[in-house]
């Protein structure tokens, strides 16, 4: 798909190198579980329940945006809103600008909106802005030890052998 504001013989930026450095890791430690790892298309048990992002994460959105047709972007859009305006309308204090929000509050928001999808994650399972996703969902899936306890492994995950990462693939 290409941005209506760019002729179809411009390249597009370039992903930035975080994303790129996300997406690399994730490949290896996808290839050391050796094809153990369930996540693909249509699998999106991680797409459901809010999230934080970033930032960066929200520019390379916008970009994405831009980049998709105008119905796709206006319906990924008017959720987005619906879904904003739900959380606003359940936790007022959003509604002031506000650098950090009580940890409580937080976790209130995440069970209360544990079932809502994702805006951009279609009826297919698939995500409609994919090449423009955040950080968290580049990385999202891929199961790590600390301290002896396995963390990151979503529920589909619960009949999936985990394997000890080697200490390569490890975050710091």
């Amino acid at each position: 798909m290409t941005d209506p504001g760019r002729s179809s013989d411009q390249t597009p930026p370039p992903v930035p190198v975080l994303f790129r450095q996300a997406e690399d890791w994730f490949q290896r430690a996808r290839a050391s579980l050796l094809g153990s790892l369930p996540c693909g298309q249509g699998c999106s048990y991680c797409c459901i329940g809010p999230f934080t992002i970033t930032i960066l994460d929200r520019l390379e959105l916008q970009r994405g945006l831009r980049s998709i047709p105008p119905a796709v972007r206006a319906d990924i859009i008017e959720r987005a809103r619906t879904l904003a305006v739900k959380i606003e309308g359940a936790f007022p204090p959003l509604n002031h600008a506000a650098a950090t929000y009580p940890d409580e509050i937080i976790d209130q928001i995440v069970e209360q909106f544990q079932h809502s999808p994702c805006p951009a994650l279609s009826t297919d399972g698939a995500c409609l802005v994919y090449p423009f996703r955040p950080i968290t969902c580049r990385t999202m899936g891929i199961p790590h030890h600390t301290q002896g306890m396995v963390k990151g492994a979503c529920v589909v995950q619960t009949s999936t052998p985990l394997k000890q990462l080697p200490l390569i693939f490890h975050i710091q």
